[in-house]
């Protein structure tokens, strides 16, 4: 008896809580193959998913867990990487901090309302007719190239809006199907375009703001002629146009950064991370039997007109089996009734051992270990086997069955079973009925273990 019930609590105590404490949930929690497809909603920056192949995608749950088979791909579906950026992190312990990763577009922080002339430009142009001042002509056209080259006019665009073009250009290429590195490349090529154009107008123009600036001199002295020069080289200067060529080439090198990125991440050393054209692989997942992989996905929405978003949920993958093992308590009906005695009187007068009326059936709570089958048998009822324990103090005892687990009776899981049973009652060893004595307190002296094996019916309800 004694190492029977030590073997059976060693099983439970072997099974692990968390799992125990999931078996609604693993239940519920769909099955992923091959992939887990992840989308955000633009308004509400809601995360969806789509299992495998599927088109439509669920608003993910609050607590989400997958079943998978092994290796599973967590993609996001027409991934934009200039209006979004997404994460797969490894959750930490309790206390621990996921370090926020860099945003989308913080490189370009403060360069949304740049204006970005329409490069490139044509050769300065003096508005002023020519002849009267040959040198103030050449003055004007030098400052009319310096504005057109790095500062633009009323066709000047902001940056901003040239990214924005960029961004609906790969948001329209994955829509209409093109793979990841077709919806991007043209882009990349875009921001290469735009690169080259700054620099050049930034090379046109430094010598001759060198020039404007060496003709500064006294506007209060010399002739008429010479007073204009002067008086524009000054005003050329003092629109600062060293400070304003600084700015474009900063903004040239971070457009470049960003583009080598893109190229380097997304593009041609990147393709096998593309599944289906448009679905980026964001971490490729692999579980053991019996581990469970828990991860933060983040994914930043960049927002140029207002501060980024954040949206981000802890998702748990767990390998998939054929039974799910649980805990749980409940109480059986066992007809395995402990014999009660008592004493009567025989023919002589003589006090002899007499059988009390026995009840049909007993009563005992019970501790029992689930195997709980995966099973595609419905929302509603799911098989089981299980083995556990008699606690009653009548007839402790083991039993072995299965049964069926109920859901949606309630805010809890029923689970109905039955079995066989072995139990350890009290009966007598030596005395008969009919056996004289001297009274109840030799019948409680010859008392003895004895077992005995019976059906058993289970009504178990969840911890």
């Amino acid at each position: 008896m004694t190492a029977r019930t030590v073997a059976v609590l060693l099983l439970m105590i072997t099974v692990p809580t968390g799992l125990a404490a999931q078996t609604r949930e693993l239940l519920d929690a769909r099955l992923a193959q091959s992939r887990i497809r992840f989308k955000t909603d633009p308004s509400t920056h809601e995360i969806s998913y789509a299992i495998d192949d599927e088109q439509v995608f669920r608003l993910l749950p609050a607590k989400p867990l997958f079943r998978v088979g092994g290796s599973v791909a967590l993609t996001y579906a027409e991934l934009n990487p200039l209006r979004v950026r997404v994460t797969a992190a490894d959750s930490v312990p309790t206390g621990g901090v996921v370090e926020r990763p860099a945003g989308v577009l913080d490189g370009f922080a403060s360069a949304w309302a740049i204006a970005i002339p329409r490069l490139p430009v044509s050769a300065g142009t003096s508005p002023v007719a020519a002849g009267a001042c040959p040198e103030l002509d050449a003055a004007i056209a030098d400052a009319d190239l310096i504005a057109r080259s790095i500062y633009g006019d009323d066709t000047a665009v902001t940056f901003g809006a040239i990214f924005k073009e960029w961004r609906t250009t790969v948001d329209a290429a994955l829509a209409a199907g093109r793979s990841g590195p077709d919806a991007i490349g043209p882009v990349i090529d875009r921001m290469k375009g735009l690169v080259r154009d700054i620099t050049r107008a930034v090379d046109s123009v430094r010598p001759v703001v060198l020039r404007l600036e060496g003709g500064v001199q006294d506007a209060s002295s010399g002739n008429a002629c010479q007073i204009a020069v002067a008086s524009m080289s000054r005003a050329a200067r003092l629109t600062n146009p060293r400070a304003r060529m600084q700015q474009l080439l900063a903004l040239a090198a971070a457009v470049a950064e960003f583009g080598d990125a893109l190229s380097a991440q997304y593009m041609e050393a990147a393709t096998a991370r593309w599944q289906g054209g448009g679905d980026y692989i964001v971490r490729q997942a692999a579980t053991e039997s019996g581990d469970a992989i828990r991860m933060v996905l983040a994914v930043d929405v960049a927002d140029i007109e207002a501060t980024n978003t954040r949206t981000s949920m802890t998702i748990e993958l767990r390998r998939t089996s054929r039974f799910v093992r649980e805990f749980g308590v409940g109480t059986t009906v066992s007809s395995i009734v402990r014999p009660k005695y008592g004493t009567s009187s025989n023919a002589q007068g003589q006090t002899v051992v007499a059988r009390l009326p026995p009840g049909k059936v007993s009563f005992a709570p019970v501790v029992v270990a689930n195997l709980t089958c995966l099973c595609d048998t419905g929302p509603f009822v799911t098989p089981m086997l299980q083995a556990g324990l008699s606690t009653s103090p009548d007839a402790p005892g083991l039993l072995a069955g299965g049964g069926l687990r109920l859901f949606g009776a309630g805010s809890g899981d029923i689970a109905l079973g039955g079995g066989w049973m072995t139990a350890w009652t009290q009966d007598l060893k030596t005395l008969r009925i009919g056996d004289r004595v001297g009274g109840t307190i030799d019948i409680d002296r010859d008392f003895g273990v004895t077992r005995r094996n019976g059906w058993y019916l289970l009504a178990q309800y969840k911890f």
